[in-house]
Parts: C-alpha cells; structure tokens; sequence
C-alpha cells in the first residue's frame, strides 16, 4: 500500500526525488518527523532509530518508468523512553500518513540499535553503583575521574531479570594522565550489566581478578616500532584528463557499467540495478547489493567477555557520517 507523488523538476527544489530508490532526503526526514508527530509520537521521551527508504518490490520497480509518480515510503523505530515501548512505523510520504504502526515485542524484535545517548547514560548509571564503586576499591581504584566505562551491546541470554529491559554492559578501562591508550589498561574483572530504562545496574559481574596492566599502550613509541621508515615513494592518485566515470541522478556509469547508488543508516552503501553493456546489448547483473551484516562474535568463555558477540550493521549501523578529509587518499 503506497501513494504517489508527481515526479518534480530538478529546479524545483534541491532535493528533488526522481526514482524510487533515490535515498531519503532531508525535505522527506522533515515530512516523516512531522506525519510521526501529528500521530502521536514526537516530545522529549520518543527516539528514532533505523529511519529508512521502504523500497517498493520488483514487480513495482520492473514497471516503473521516469516520469511516473514515485512512489515513496520511510520505515523508523521509534522507542518511548518513558514507558520502554518500541514501535515498528511506516510513513507514506505523499499521502502525508502513517501507514504501519506495531508495538515491538523485545523478545522476537530486540530494541533497535544502541543510541549515542545511551553510552554517556551507561557510564554515569555505572559509576553512580555502590556495588560498582566497592569493586573498583578492592582493587585500589578509588578516583573514578580516571575510569572510563565502555558500554557495549547486550544480546540477549535467556536472564531472568533482563526480559523487557533495554540491557547493556559496560567493561572499564583506566584512562590515567599519561594513558596514550585506555584499552592497555582493561579492568578485567568487572563488568556492569545495565538497564537504560530504570537507570540501574541489574547484575555486577566480580570474579575477583584484580590485575590491571599499567605498561604503556603507546604503540607508536619508537622504542617498540623503531624510526620511522623512509623508503616509501610518495603516492598520488589524480585524474589529469578528467573522470572515466559518470553520475548523474544517482545512477554510475563506468566503462561498460551502470549501478545506481544509495545509501542508508543501517547498510551504508547499497548498489541497485547493476547491469553490464555486453557488445550493445543491457545485461542484467544484479538487482540489489549491500552488506546485510557483519557479526564479530569474540568467543571468549570468561564471564566478563562471554556475551560479546557484535552486530556492527545491525546494533552499530555502517551508515555513519564520515569525517571529511579521512575518506579517500590524497
């Protein structure tokens, strides 16, 4: 079920969406906020997360043509801080309605990717545990201004007291005035686990080891890595005739190929429609292309380390802003 909008002109608006599989943009997140709002679900407590394009299927997609109405609908989670609530929504854009709306049940859905405001939250909840505190002080850490707790996902392992809550655990590292890495100082025998809705911690692992490694984590120092080399050549990477390649519209055309780009919180780069000009004749490739996860499963058997096991798309999302200047060589 979607409606369609008339596809608009290019000088029409910066933004303007020509095909249905162009990525959200930003006129379209401000819509979605607004229909999402109007229906109930927008103040201080409400989170969004996983805000992303709802393809249309290959039927609609294998009919469609430029100049058609595009057809455009944004899926979201949205979680209710107040009461623990996640909701599963559909937003159909043109129609300027919600067109889908579930209450998640953590035990089948989880609770949708960690939220940057849930590691500041996580650390403070830590620090602010007695049990927590004493822990630390047996092992002859009392100054907690040089404790750096890193919160990390759950998962979910059939605890009692964790059914419903929006888990996380948190391992500590010291991080001291002269600390060039916190990670070579690992509190290893402490771990928190935490529930981000009472703001409490549920259960604090102790096994009792109590070494914390002091030596220096700098593995730049020359003393470990030597001088720095000098054999390398300089390497530049320029196009002093210009481009092999084209984009226009979201659509690459190199060589004898064409792939349509887009891009989303949870996979990063997708590839769509990827065909091949075989001696004048369009050959099909591939429909769609992207990365549906990347599990990082640690297997290590400790109590303090048995429940890492990352879903770096799914819980961390790939689709992360770059840092301008750091994504490409010079």
């Amino acid at each position: 079920m979607c409606s369609h909008a008339k596809t608009p002109e290019l000088s029409e608006l910066k933004d303007a969406v020509v095909h249905p599989l162009d990525p959200v943009t930003a006129k379209e997140m401000q819509s979605m906020k607004q229909i999402v709002g109007e229906a109930g679900y927008a103040g201080p407590n409400f989170r969004y997360s996983y805000v992303m394009l709802r393809e249309p299927d290959h039927k609609t997609l294998g009919v469609w043509e430029a100049g058609d109405d595009v057809p455009r609908e944004i899926g979201l989670l949205v979680l209710d801080k107040s009461n623990n609530v996640a909701r599963e929504m559909v937003v159909d854009i043109p129609a300027h309605k919600v067109i889908h709306n579930r209450e998640m049940n953590p035990a089948t859905d989880g609770w949708g990717p960690i939220l940057d405001e849930d590691y500041v939250a996580a650390e403070t909840i830590t620090k602010a545990d007695p049990g927590y505190v004493a822990a630390l002080a047996k092992r002859g850490i009392t100054d907690l201004s040089i404790v750096r707790g890193v919160p990390l996902s759950a998962g979910v392992f059939g605890y009692e007291e964790e059914v419903g809550r929006r888990m996380i655990r948190v391992l500590s590292f010291l991080a001291t005035e002269n600390t060039h890495s916190m990670f070579a100082h690992p509190i290893d025998g402490v771990v928190a686990h935490v529930d981000l809705t009472s703001e409490r911690v549920v259960r604090l692992v102790d096994t009792g080891y109590d070494h914390v490694p002091m030596e220096s984590g700098d593995y730049l120092d020359p003393k470990l890595s030597g001088p720095m080399r000098t054999d390398m050549k300089p390497l530049r990477i320029t196009q002093p005739g210009g481009a092999s390649f084209t984009v226009k519209n979201h659509v690459l055309n190199w060589q004898n190929w064409e792939v349509r780009i887009g891009f989303n919180g949870r996979e990063g780069l997708t590839l769509h429609d990827i065909s091949f000009a075989d001696r004048g004749t369009k050959r099909p490739i591939l429909n769609r292309a992207a990365v549906s996860e990347m599990v990082v499963p640690y297997g290590e058997p400790q109590p303090t380390h048995e429940w890492q096991n990352y879903f770096d798309a799914g819980e961390y999302q790939f689709g992360l802003p770059r840092r301008h200047g750091r994504e490409r060589l010079r």
